[in-house]
């Protein structure tokens, strides 16, 4: 019995059937967030970076925006590193490039932290390389060429193109290097694809097909004694743009081992917003090119062209706004600037079939007849008797082509093309 009593006791304890002693309730003490530490971090753009950034802005974190030459205040914590995720905005959109860059903040003092993407070299000038292409010619003609051609230090005259099959056709010239070379100037013969799709498939599509095509070209440029290779694939489909990257990626491999150089022509875009699905579909993947070859050449011309008549070959602003863009992708010392030594007369009957002006035609045509200024292009317009029209491309808006591939420090020109020129393009060019 007196087992069950206390049994009792307790489940009337447990179900509160029975009084309970009075108990006291302690309000837990309220918890105190602290926050971390900060400190100050200036963040501003890096020359390069700045130049690329002309036409938009880099947002850094989630909140501070900058360009040109602009500064901005972060407070971060100082007591761990901090990744900052960085893009390029445009018109208020996130585009690319993207990348991180890790800081470490200070207490009680200012950290100072230049964005800059992390594939970026800073490189020591040199002396501005002048490449001038030569097509539609002879060896005679070529050297004619370059004779009238003081300054010029590169010439990359066409010696090869693929046939239909794919195949690497054509003939080198010994004979006309070793003139080259008499004269102060390097030889970087270049490859085409006669801008054919098809041809470029056959060409890169496989494997076996690309290692054949470098090895072929490689060994080629070797024994003509050549100083480099100037590749002009142009026109291809998209679907070869990791084709074509793993083709000059074999190719520089192989050139290099001789000690030779491999410039890459690549067109000229200057829409700035870019997403990364439309980048990819790009057939050049200028960064991964980058990577691979010496020197990308921007053909900063053919603005307007027959199927997208009608304006100036190759305006200002234009000009200034393919290079921007192409820096956000390369350095400056890879790059050269695109020059063109032509314009274009159209003809409002038909637009769709300009005929070329030599810069020697369009300076005659510029003096012996009514020029106006053109406000959309930033350049006079040229009305000829007959109705058609052209644009004033002359010494004074090579000058400022000239001047603008010094300003932003790029290795030098690449001219289409010789033969186009007159005696006194060269003080502009080369001084």
């Amino acid at each position: 019995m007196r087992r069950l009593a206390v049994l009792a006791v307790i489940l009337a304890a447990c179900t509160g059937s029975a009084t309970a002693a009075p108990t006291t309730t302690t309000t837990p003490a309220p918890t105190t967030v602290t926050a971390p530490p900060l400190g100050e971090v200036l963040v501003r753009l890096s020359a390069v970076e700045a130049l690329a950034a002309t036409g938009a802005s880099v947002q850094v974190g989630q909140t501070v925006q900058i360009t040109g030459d602009e500064t901005a205040s972060l407070a971060l914590p100082f007591d761990r590193p901090v990744n900052l995720a960085i893009n390029y905005v445009v018109d208020g959109v996130v585009s690319h490039p993207s990348w991180t860059q890790e800081v470490q903040a200070t207490e009680g003092s200012t950290t100072e932290l230049i964005i800059e993407q992390p594939w970026r070299q800073s490189v020591a000038p040199s002396e501005p390389i002048v490449l001038g292409w030569q097509a539609a010619g002879d060896s005679d003609i070529y050297l004619r060429q370059l004779e009238a051609a003081p300054g010029l230090t590169v010439t990359s005259p066409r010696w090869w193109t693929l046939d239909a099959n794919g195949l690497l056709v054509g003939d080198t010239d010994p004979d006309f290097v070793a003139a080259a070379h008499d004269q102060g100037v390097e030889v970087w013969p270049h490859v085409t694809n006669a801008f054919d799709p098809a041809r470029t498939l056959r060409a890169l599509g496989e494997d076996k097909n690309r290692s054949l095509l470098a090895a072929q070209l490689s060994g080629a440029a070797q024994l003509a004694g050549v100083d480099g290779i100037n590749v002009d694939f142009e026109a291809f489909s998209a679907v070869d743009r990791d084709n074509f990257t793993a083709f000059v990626a074999q190719l520089s491999e192989f050139v290099h081992g001789w000690g030779g150089t491999v410039s890459v022509d690549i067109t000229a875009r200057t829409r700035n917003y870019a997403t990364p699905s439309e980048i990819r579909r790009e057939r050049y993947d200028r960064r991964a090119l980058a990577e691979s070859a010496d020197y990308l050449a921007l053909m900063a011309y053919d603005e307007y062209t027959r199927v997208r008549p009608s304006g100036p070959t190759a305006s200002q602003q234009w000009a200034e706004e393919a290079l921007h863009w192409l820096l956000r992708y390369i350095d400056p010392h890879q790059v050269l600037l695109g020059v063109p030594f032509y314009s274009r007369i159209w003809d409002p009957e038909d637009l769709t079939k300009p005929t070329t002006a030599t810069i020697g035609t369009v300076i005659d045509l510029a003096t012996s007849n009514p020029r106006t200024f053109d406000p959309e292009f930033g350049i006079d317009r040229i009305d000829l008797d007959d109705g058609r029209y052209l644009w004033a491309e002359d010494y004074d808006n090579l000058a400022n082509r000239i001047a603008l591939a010094r300003e932003a420090g790029v290795a030098g020109t690449a001219i289409w093309r010789l033969g186009f020129d007159t005696p006194e393009v060269w003080p502009i060019v080369a001084p």
